[in-house]
Order: structure tokens, then sequence, then C-alpha cells
């Protein structure tokens, strides 16, 4: 049976995800991996075979090596002037991805999702095992990547060849649709927060930006929630037509969530990735059962 995989964002939580997505990547017969933020990171590095190499890297990751910057007097005088478009910028996170992303290393297709701020659109990319990339390609797809998981207010945009682009989570955190493109008898998601529910709560907010910021976190939660609510009406459509709608085929779609709240996307601590293992290990379990 064939597989794609759908992996969501949620930032730091995405160590949860990667442990799931990798064991999921050996168990199965995966034929297309995509994902949107976070999710783009780990389908980069699985989309090249390298379940062990996947989990490695979350084992050392910290904030420092994803984003540079945050809260500070200097860094909102540059964002109120224009100079800065985000609290952080992603210029680590790119530097990693050069030694970690090589499209032309792609084992099973590849697509990440971003969203373009010039005009509101859900912009995918996708990379094929089947071809061969420039060195221009490969710096291109390393930027989108990097775009996909660039929240807004949180994260600098990325200028990808003249576009600016953000966070794919924006308008299709649960890319379940481009997973259907590429004809799977399944579809397996694997999410960093709970479709059904909203967020847990949390502190109110200190000040302006963080307001925005939770917002964002609102927006992305309720995203992710309407995409798979959609996806699975359309299975039920096709069910109740007995199987027959032209052009639409049912394929059935499984999720695996995490049974606790994974915390901050922020909190890259290694307290916080213990915690989330922890948490994986376990849902994995019962997810087998």
């Amino acid at each position: 049976m064939s597989t794609a995989l759908v992996l969501a964002g949620g930032g730091a939580k995405g160590s949860y995800q990667a442990n799931i997505a990798s064991k999921l990547y050996r168990r199965k017969n995966v034929v297309a991996v995509v994902g949107v933020s976070a999710g783009a990171l780990n389908g980069s590095v699985l989309s090249q075979g390298k379940p062990d190499r996947l989990e490695k890297i979350w084992e050392s990751l910290r904030l420092k090596d994803v984003w540079s910057g945050g809260h500070g007097f200097a860094r909102y005088i540059r964002m109120a002037l224009g100079s800065r478009l985000g609290l952080y910028t992603p210029k680590p996170l790119f530097k990693r991805l050069e030694k970690e992303f090589n499209p032309n290393e792609v084992e099973v297709p590849f697509e990440a999702g971003a969203v373009s701020l010039k005009n509101g659109r859900y912009v995918p990319f996708s990379i094929s095992p089947n071809k061969s990339y420039s060195q221009r390609e490969v710096e291109k797809a390393r930027k989108f990547v990097v775009a996909s998981s660039a929240v807004p207010i949180g994260v600098e945009p990325v200028d990808v060849e003249g576009e600016t682009l953000a966070d794919g989570g924006i308008r299709n955190i649960a890319p379940v649709k481009s997973a259907i493109d590429y004809e799977p008898n399944e579809i397996i998601g694997v999410f960093n927060s709970r479709t059904d529910r909203p967020i847990s709560p949390q502190e109110n907010p200190s000040h302006v930006l963080e307001v925005g910021e939770k917002a964002v976190r609102i927006i992305l939660n309720e995203t992710l929630r309407a995409d798979v609510a959609a996806a699975k009406k359309v299975n039920k459509a096709i069910e109740k037509a007995g199987g027959d709608l032209p052009g639409l085929s049912k394929i059935p779609i499984t999720t695996i969530e995490p049974s606790e709240d994974l915390g901050s996307g922020k909190d890259f601590s290694k307290k916080a990735y213990e915690r989330r293992q922890r948490i994986a290990e376990k849902d994995w379990e019962n997810f087998k059962q």
C-alpha cells in the first residue's frame, strides 16, 4: 500500500512530528511527503530517505540554530521603521539547510507550501527524485522551505525570486489536497496540535507584538482543523455516492495528533524536546495498536 505523509507546522513542536514521521517512513511505502512550516523542514530531510538523520538533528537543535534576533528595543525600532519585518531572522535555518537538504538527493517526491504576501495565494513548490537541479534551483528550494516556516510577525518573510513568501500554514497548514495529487492508497497526517479542540489556554499577552503572535497561532490552529474537516467531508460525500464521483476517489485519511499539549513552538530547550519525545513514543505505541 502506498502512503503519502502530510506534515503540518508547529515550530519547535516539530520534534514530536519528526519522531513519528521517521517511524512511518521506515514502516510504510511512502510515495510522497508534503509539508508546511516545521512540516516542510521535516519533510525536506525525510524525503531524502534520512529518518535517522532527521531524529538526530532534533536532538541538538536549539533556537539559535533556527532563528536569530528576538524581542528587544532596537528590534522594535527597526520593525517600526520598516527595516525589519519580523522579530527573528531565519538566516541560521538557511545555513542549516545548506548542510541538510539537497534536492538532488530526494528519494520520494517532496512538496512544501508558502503564502505570497503580495497577493495572498498559496504557492506550492515540489521536488522530484527524477530531476536534476542546478545550484540556483537548489538554493531556491532551500529558500522556499525556509519561507514555508516564516510565521508572520514572529519570523521575517523570505524573498524568493522577487516574491515575498511566508508560512504556508496561513492558507493550508494541512495540505491534504496536495497529497491526493500523488494518488496514494492512504494519507497519514502527523500534526503538532489537535484538530478536535482549540489551542490550549496560555498566559495573556504582555505586549502588542505578542498579541499578534498569538493571533497568528490561533489562525493556524483553526486552519488546521478546517483543512482536515474539509478533506474528511469529501471522503464522506464520495462514500455516499457509492464511491463514484467524477474526478474524485476516496482515500483513507488517518491523523496522528499529540495526546498532550506540546508547549510553545518557540521552546527549543532540551527539557521541552525530551518531553515531546516521551509523548511521541507513547502516541506511536497507541497508533500501532
